[in-house]
């Protein structure tokens, strides 16, 4: 299990809660992202079809899971024109938005792995907030299954415990710390009917 414990050490910090609020305060839904190339968030790409929502709080914490680091409230209207143009969101299956705030300049950013071959039965880790717990957790779990659409998207098939609110959540290979997926909202979703 140290291997968890380095994946947590060297990941968790890069990985943050959106919370989006309806115009009354109230939370309507949490999703997952995390950090890369110094500026951008990589999240799930359902990010702006949140009804209702008219603002996102994004929050990194600690080491602990829970306790805030850093935090930057901003509106849905702000959060859409910071969503980078050009990324066909269909083949993609993620979003990238510019979260060049200054209160995120020392978050550090998760490194995208080149690598295009995963092997069935390759540990993963999934580091992500489920349901609406303000507590970020890691998940388990080993590659079950790849394929690739249509459209020539790979994707990867993961045993793992994964819910509503992982989506967004990076899958990260557990012997090298980088991201080889993202977890997404259609995908996680399957396991609220079961």
């Amino acid at each position: 299990m140290t291997m968890y414990k380095t994946v947590w050490n060297k990941c968790q910090s890069s990985v943050c809660q959106l919370n989006f609020y309806s115009s009354s305060g109230i939370k309507l839904l949490s999703m997952t992202g995390f950090k890369v190339n110094d500026q951008y968030l990589i999240t799930d790409d359902n990010i702006l079809k949140i009804l209702k929502g008219v603002k996102v709080k994004i929050v990194f914490v600690n080491s602990d899971g829970y306790t805030e680091n850093k935090s930057v409230e901003i509106s849905m209207e702000e959060l859409e024109r910071r969503i980078v143009k050009g990324i066909d969101k269909e083949k993609a299956g993620f979003t990238a938005v510019n979260i060049d705030f200054d209160e995120f300049k020392d978050i550090p950013s998760l490194k995208l792995s080149k690598d295009k071959n995963n092997d069935i039965g390759q540990n993963i880790a999934v580091l992500g907030y489920q349901l609406d717990h303000d507590n970020l957790s890691i998940k388990t779990g080993i590659i079950s299954s790849t394929f690739v659409n249509d459209d020539g998207l790979k994707f990867l098939q993961v045993e793992s415990n994964v819910n509503q609110g992982n989506s967004g959540s990076p899958l990260i290979n557990t012997e090298t710390g980088e991201v080889i997926g993202i977890i997404g909202q259609n995908l996680a979703s399957i396991t609220q009917s079961h």
